[in-house]
């Protein structure tokens, strides 16, 4: 899907059927790469030490800082982009009030998992956007491992070990390694 937002050409490529997983590149220019970077840099990060409840081994290691849209000035492109490429109504996209940063070092990680959580009152994290704005030197693949079924339905992982998967993630499914200005995007419940 070729669109054309803010005067720029995007090109939005279907990556996965299940989960509707997409992929965009140069959604950010390297200009817009450093702007957000010089909002970054002084952000104060804590370490993002995340275990299952009923696991002791942990689930992510990372840094994990909070950009509030108002220091960004992108924060209405990225928004206008966003809903450009998903179909979303730009007043859901305005409402998230901060965007998320983390930081992966040599040796961080995030084991497999999902980005939403569904209960009877509450659908979660509709979409995941995962802008891509410094290349890791070594891996920082992002991968889906139950992707158009190369595995059984996540449902059946829900209350099993995340981080058990992650052996599925090295050649099971669909592994991405995203470039700098690149976006992925997925959605999390069934659309």
């Amino acid at each position: 899907r070729h669109l054309q937002v803010d005067a720029r050409a995007l090109e939005m490529r279907t990556i996965a059927k299940q989960p509707r997983a997409f992929s965009v590149k140069g959604f950010l220019s390297p200009e817009e790469v450093e702007e957000l970077l010089s909002h970054i840099r002084p952000l104060s990060f804590s370490s993002s030490s995340v275990r299952r409840s009923t696991d002791a081994n942990k689930l992510r290691q990372s840094d994990t800082a909070w950009l509030p849209f108002a220091s960004a000035p992108l924060h209405a492109s990225i928004t206008r982009r966003l809903s450009a490429l998903t179909g979303l109504p730009l007043r859901w996209l305005r409402s998230a009030p901060e965007l998320q940063v983390a930081r992966y070092r040599a040796g961080d990680y995030y084991y497999p998992h999902l980005d939403s959580y569904e209960d009877k009152y509450v659908k979660g994290r509709f979409f995941t956007a995962l802008l891509v704005i410094e290349q890791a030197k070594e891996g920082g693949e992002t991968a889906f491992p139950v992707a158009d079924g190369a595995l059984p339905p996540q449902k059946e992982y829900l209350a099993a070990d995340y981080s058990q998967m992650i052996g599925a993630c090295n050649g099971t499914g669909l592994v991405m390694q995203p470039l700098v200005g690149s976006m992925l995007f997925w959605y999390n419940h069934h659309v």
